[in-house]
């Protein structure tokens, strides 16, 4: 049997690479060693009093695949703006510091596009 050194996968004899990733395969596996986490860091990419434009455009980034968490200055959450019914303070839509360029262009594109109201 032969293993895929990065996906760890098992193939048949005669397959010498990995048909997902195209490592070449080995005898044997290397012991797991599982990467050591990495504390994520959030930055704000857009502040709005608009919950409905907050959730629409939280929808686009993650469309994107990029994460995006609303959070309200006052509470940390979004729910007392929404039941509130009307805006009571401010939403920052908040992603990964290494998404933020892309976050940022995906936004700056919908305003091209779409009416977004002004940061």
């Amino acid at each position: 049997m032969a293993f895929c050194p990065k996906c760890r996968y098992e193939y048949t004899a005669g397959i010498t690479s990995c048909p997902d990733c195209g490592a070449f395969l080995v005898d044997t596996l290397p012991p797991f060693e599982p990467e050591p986490e990495q504390e994520r860091k959030f930055v704000n990419v857009y502040t709005t009093s608009d919950v409905i434009e907050a959730l629409r455009l939280k929808a686009f980034l993650e469309d994107a695949g990029i994460p995006c968490f609303p959070m309200g200055l006052q509470s940390g959450s979004l729910f007392p703006l929404v039941l509130a019914g009307e805006p009571r303070g401010k939403i920052e839509l908040h992603v990964p510091a290494d998404c933020e360029p892309e976050a940022r262009q995906i936004l700056e594109e919908l305003k091209q596009t779409e009416p977004i109201a002004p940061e």
